[in-house]
């Protein structure tokens, strides 16, 4: 169902690249690409263990809820 406010979730892309930690090692990590709407593109880079299908799907509703209070604040209180 189409989302009322035009916030739907779409081009979502997943890929793991190697990245350096603060200590200098290498680790590997997931980036997850998409878009809201006409938002975008986000990017949000998770490393092993929060790389979850819930963690990630937790990190892009929580960016549609911000966005949502950012563009339309009179409906979202």
């Amino acid at each position: 169902m189409p989302d009322p406010q035009g916030l739907e979730l779409h081009d979502v892309m997943i890929s793991q690249t190697p990245q350096f930690d603060r200590g200098g090692r290498l680790q590997h990590v997931t980036v997850v690409t998409y878009y809201v709407g006409d938002h975008g593109p986000f990017t949000d880079t998770f490393a092993s263990p929060d790389d979850t299908p819930e963690k990630i799907k937790s990190a892009m509703d929580t960016r549609i809820a911000n966005l949502r209070r950012i563009l339309f604040p009179a409906i979202t209180g």
